[in-house]
């Protein structure tokens, strides 16, 4: 087992110009991030006329749910508690349960 000193000096002789460092991001630069990273590569993808969200921030919640985990519920009171003036458009929480299912889309029939 290499301990954290064997792989230092390991990395040192493989890798000498390298400089290993801890890049710790709080959580509103990794949404940031991840926005605009997803926003650059959906900028041809146009916003449908009745949508709330447009299509990056739509990707961008589902990826947050995805690496978030747990439930649609837990993760939307995460979003309004948190994040809810990043996300202005969210509808809201009073959603009928036959709509319930999609927490990020706000369709209207």
């Amino acid at each position: 087992m290499l301990l954290s000193s064997d792989m230092r000096d390991w990395d040192k002789d493989l890798y000498p110009t390298f400089q290993p460092r801890s890049v710790l991001m709080t959580t509103a630069e990794f949404i940031i991030t991840l926005f605009y990273r997803i926003d650059n590569q959906m900028l041809d993808v146009p916003k449908h006329p009745r949508a709330s969200l447009y299509p990056s921030e739509v990707v961008t919640l589902g990826v947050l749910y995805a690496l978030k985990g747990g439930g649609k519920r837990a993760f939307y009171r995460w979003l309004m508690r948190d994040w809810h003036t990043w996300f202005p458009r969210l509808p809201p929480h009073a959603i009928p349960a036959s709509r319930r299912g999609n927490l990020l889309f706000n369709t209207a029939h």
